[in-house]
């Protein structure tokens, strides 16, 4: 780890770039980042950067440290070279050095070590899709769909074509290659597909992905969303996790396909946590006014398997590490597959977290109850206000 910090450094100092943003998540998988300048690099690599964890929500009122994972470093697009920006993710710390539990991706990272400690491995590929919407006369989103297009449709029927283009060279300019775009069955709907990476880069390039949508709408004119039903009579978002379980040789640089027998055993421990890792995979009331008419877990073609209809705000990081662990619970009890019926409403799925031992062993039991608690607030004010301005403000405007 060393080398690479040494070597971003002089990358660094060589590209001359003058601002490093260090972006994380809270527990919600909400993107924030706080900008350093070049000189304060190194320091942060090995002292971390303060920031105040009592105005991140659901964090905790402690000073907090951001140490930058020099793996994850990225130029930032719209910058002009030399004088570029660059982002890391960062793992989080407390004063005195020890991990924060309420880190998601330390989480993601924890499973990941548990699987490979099995001997198995993962990669996983995303699909998201996301709705773009005009705005009125004062640059404020409207609940207009771009245009009026279906499935696969062009233009000029399909007006988000442009849009999507854009956000496609903008991830491959830092990295990030999308493998197909197309215009989705709502309108104004797109999706955008990627090919399979490990999953905690995985998690992170989602984070980016969506962050850079946001981005390039407004750039547009337009205002993208990905709120899971934005338009109660069309399509809905979702987000497809597919993942391809692998197995570690003896030589590290080789991978042998999983054993028939090992993936169904995974599948089944997934199905079978299904309810209790549903509130964390559909994390808002508006979640469960999707009509979901396939099954959560499908195969394809390939070596993989899909895990269908997740909320696109969902933490991708807790997506992950719930899922992984879920299917490493059903290894080692070899368990069968059962279909189960997903919890219907935020409450219902509230009920299940708050009884799983199973969801508190796997994320702690500090962010458990930190998640469940916010959760149980953000439900009764939902209940006492109008449906139509708690959608509008908590959800379509924020999120």
């Amino acid at each position: 780890m060393e080398i690479i910090m040494n070597e971003v450094l002089n990358f660094v100092r060589e590209n001359e770039v003058k601002f490093i943003r260090l972006a994380f998540c809270d527990i919600f998988g909400t993107h924030k980042n706080i900008a350093i300048m070049q000189p304060e690099l190194e320091g942060a690599f090995l002292n971390g950067i303060r920031i105040d964890g009592s105005k991140i929500l659901g964090f905790i009122n402690e000073d907090l440290f951001l140490y930058p994972d020099p793996t994850t470093l990225s130029a930032m697009p719209w910058r002009p070279e030399p004088g570029c920006v660059i982002k890391f993710y960062c793992d989080i710390k407390l004063k005195d050095g020890t991990n924060f539990d309420l880190d998601s991706r330390k989480i993601l990272k924890t499973a990941l070590k548990n699987l490979s400690k099995m001997g198995y491995g993962a990669l996983s590929a995303t699909e998201c899709e996301f709705y773009l919407f005009k705005q009125n006369e004062n640059a404020e989103p409207t609940l207009i769909p771009v245009d009026n297009g279906g499935y696969l449709d062009v233009a000029p029927v399909d007006k988000g074509e442009d849009v999507r283009r854009e956000i496609c060279l903008l991830l491959n300019q830092i990295g990030i290659v999308p493998q197909s775009s197309h215009h989705e069955a709502g309108p104004g709907q797109n999706q955008i597909d990627f090919k399979y990476l490990d999953p905690l880069t995985s998690a992170d390039n989602l984070i980016t992905f969506k962050s850079i949508v946001k981005t390039t709408a407004i750039r547009q004119g337009l205002f993208a969303s990905f709120m899971p039903k934005p338009l109660k009579l069309e399509n809905s978002n979702g987000l497809n996790i597919n993942i391809s379980l692998i197995k570690h040789t003896t030589k590290l640089d080789q991978l042998q396909e999983i054993e028939t027998e090992i993936e169904q055993y995974f599948i089944a421990g997934i199905l079978e946590k299904a309810q209790e890792i549903a509130l964390f995979l559909h994390p808002i009331v508006n979640s469960y006014d999707r009509v979901i008419k396939t099954q959560f877990i499908t195969k394809n073609q390939d070596a993989s398997f899909k895990c269908r209809n997740i909320g696109p705000l969902a933490n991708p990081y807790i997506a992950y590490a719930l899922i992984i662990q879920a299917g490493i619970w059903g290894i080692k009890n070899k368990s069968k597959i059962k279909y189960i019926t997903l919890p219907k409403t935020l409450k219902q799925s509230i009920d299940f977290a708050k009884s799983s031992n199973f969801v508190k062993g796997v994320l702690g039991e500090h962010f458990a109850k930190k998640f469940i608690s916010l959760k149980e607030k953000e439900l009764e004010m939902y209940k006492n206000t109008s449906r139509e301005t708690f959608y509008m403000n908590e959800y379509f405007l924020k999120l």
